[in-house]
């Protein structure tokens, strides 16, 4: 643990947090809650690679570079927590039960029900395939058949066509 002097004497920090607007927003949140006062340039990674990390730290940029993305970041969350709160209350209310609506959780709810039917509905259907190992070593496969006798026939001419 740095010491409270040497604490003291840091002018600037950066700050490597996730690229994109949802790291800006954990890291400025932090930031603020700690009392922090001091310039932080960001460090912008898209890639893990050595020379990647290298170039970026070449390139520090101001933090008011990304006052915009923060901004974004912060509208987003207090609309989603905006909608939460006040579209829960609503439905709870209506169906006589507690229900949690969301901005995200809502839509993709709704996604995997409809997944879920088309599960549910699911009929298995039979195919054929053929499949042919040649001489190269790799194989060749057939697209799904329906018909039984129609892949047969494509085997049988298959097999006259490579002998």
């Amino acid at each position: 643990m740095p010491s409270s002097n040497k604490v003291r004497k840091v002018t600037s920090e950066n700050y490597p947090t996730d690229a994109g607007r949802e790291g800006e927003l954990i890291f400025r949140l932090v930031y603020q809650q700690a009392g922090c006062k001091k310039p932080f340039t960001r460090l912008w990674l898209s890639s893990m690679e050595e020379s990647a990390i290298r170039e970026g730290f070449a390139h520090l940029k101001p933090s008011t570079e990304y006052d915009a993305l923060y901004n974004a970041a912060l509208c987003r969350e207090r609309a989603d927590w905006m909608v939460g709160i006040n579209a829960s209350r609503l439905f709870s209310c209506l169906y006589g039960q507690p229900l949690a609506v969301g901005r995200v959780m809502t839509p993709v709810l709704a996604m995997t029900v409809v997944r879920e039917a088309a599960i549910a509905a699911f009929v298995p259907e039979k195919f054929y395939t053929v499949d042919l190992e040649l001489t190269s070593g790799c194989t060749a496969s057939s697209r799904r058949i329906p018909e039984k006798s129609v892949a047969e026939n494509l085997l049988e001419a298959c097999r006259k066509e490579m002998v």
